[in-house]
């Protein structure tokens, strides 16, 4: 639901902090969630059906992949209603917000980022910087508000759509399909390019 990096702090060039940015939504964009024209509705719509079909490759039957499916999609939209929009993300103002740890807790106060950074290999680390405060404020009603089987099924999806690339053809296929909706490539890269495309990334 959010993303970890290490950043440079923007009002000091000598220090590297913890970067935590808002997440969590498998469409480019809040838009796509929150506008109902209907370009955006086609590619929400279309969305789903491959949220479905993940989720079926992955084990569920098709009936309550389809259920999970629209649970997703109302989770993420949820989540879309929390994010910052474009504009607001090009704000450099805006989006340094150094509250080292004691503020990112108190934002989210319901998950355990105790462990979380410990297990990240940050325990010893203070500096961090949030892109959005109140992202993190919520994500947390969000953590109390969902049934965990919705965030359960919500994980398991994303976790198949990210390794999609590695795992059999017919996963690759399936999110291929998705993405041509999307950006309109014609056909999948061959597996050799794909390959290089790998290892270069590694």
């Amino acid at each position: 639901v959010f993303g970890t990096s290490s950043t440079q702090d923007s009002k000091n060039a000598q220090s590297v902090i913890v970067g935590l940015s808002q997440g969590g939504l498998g469409l480019p964009d809040r838009d796509y969630y929150l506008k109902d024209d209907p370009a955006h509705k086609t590619v929400l719509t279309g969305y789903q059906a491959y949220v479905a079909d993940m989720l079926t490759l992955l084990g569920r039957k098709p009936d309550v992949a389809k259920t999970e499916a629209a649970a997703i999609i109302g989770l993420e939209t949820e989540i879309a209603k929390v994010s910052k929009d474009k504009v607001a993300l090009r704000d450099p103002n805006g989006t340094y917000n150094k509250i080292d740890k004691a503020g990112i807790a108190k934002a989210m106060p319901t998950f355990d980022w105790t462990t979380y950074w410990k297990v990240q290999g940050l325990d010893k680390v203070d500096g961090v910087d949030t892109n959005s405060p109140p992202f993190l404020a919520g994500v947390d009603k969000l953590l109390t508000s969902t049934k965990p089987d919705v965030w359960r099924a919500y994980l398991t999806f994303h976790l198949g759509n990210n390794m999609a690339t590695l795992l059999p053809k017919r996963f690759e296929e399936a999110k291929f399909k998705f993405v041509q909706g999307l950006t309109g490539q014609p056909q999948m890269e061959p597996r050799w390019k794909r390959c290089i495309d790998q290892a270069s990334g590694a």
